[in-house]
């Protein structure tokens, strides 16, 4: 394992949590999803300082910023003396589809499909769809200009994800390694496909680490450990043995 100078895990806690139900009918006309873990706060909040970008910016986007909105200024100092020498490990589902909009056009006439798909569809949603640009975000928002890589396998995303920094860090490719995931609530059929593969209420969360090259020994959590499934970011909570409070 490389050597960790700071991680955090953030959670709907406290004040900020939300219990949330998710519907799709244009797919699952009698599907409901319940008791889904959220953040009750919208985008805008979650991305903090960087809400600017807010309208082009996925919610697992806005997740991750919020987990990385607590970097202490001496990791933001280290950052700064290189950026070109700090990658982007980004494990993030693809962005979600606006079923709404599906559902309007579907109750259209079929013969006017493209007017109709011109008129409803928001065009800034291709922006919130297309997981490199989380990542590209993220480093533009912390002036990380190093090598971005993003990875969206539902189980293995987050572990490919650490598999590339660890390797860069060892080949001194990188000097250091920002490792992020987020699991949103944004996505219906994300969210249903979570669901089969763990028996667990979801969850949304962000995770944001940031290593160096060295070795440090952690002992991985086992899954029963945990009372939610955190989807892509899994394997990062058990592995850094994360915790809530």
């Amino acid at each position: 394992m490389a050597k960790i100078l700071w991680k955090n895990f953030v959670y709907p806690q406290g004040d900020n949590l939300e219990i949330k139900s998710k519907k799709i009918n244009c797919f699952f006309p009698k599907g409901n999803l319940e008791k889904v873990r959220s953040f009750n706060y919208n985008n805008k909040q979650l991305l903090g300082q960087f809400g600017h970008v807010s309208r082009s910016s996925s919610r697992a986007c806005s997740l991750l910023h919020f987990a990385c909105s607590t970097l202490p200024s001496e990791c933001l100092n280290v950052i700064n003396q290189d950026t070109f020498r700090v990658g982007i490990y980004c494990a993030v589902e693809n962005g979600t589809v606006d079923y709404d909009m599906v559902e309007r056009i579907l109750a259209q006439d079929r013969q006017d499909f493209h007017r109709n798909y011109k008129r409803e569809r928001n065009p800034k949603m291709y922006l919130q769809q297309l997981p490199n640009l989380i990542a590209t975000q993220l480093g533009i928002s912390y002036g990380v200009n190093g090598p971005t890589y993003v990875f969206t396998h539902p189980e293995l995303g987050s572990l490919q994800a650490l598999e590339q920094a660890e390797f860069d860090l060892d080949h001194s490719y990188t000097s250091l390694a920002l490792l992020v995931s987020a699991f949103s609530n944004e996505d219906g059929l994300n969210l249903f496909k979570n669901s089969k593969l763990s028996d667990l209420p979801l969850s949304e969360c962000g995770v944001a680490i940031l290593l160096s090259a060295g070795v440090e020994k952690l002992d991985k959590m086992e899954p029963s450990a945990y009372n939610y499934n955190y989807g892509i970011t899994n394997q990062l909570i058990y592995k850094f043995n994360l915790h809530e409070e």
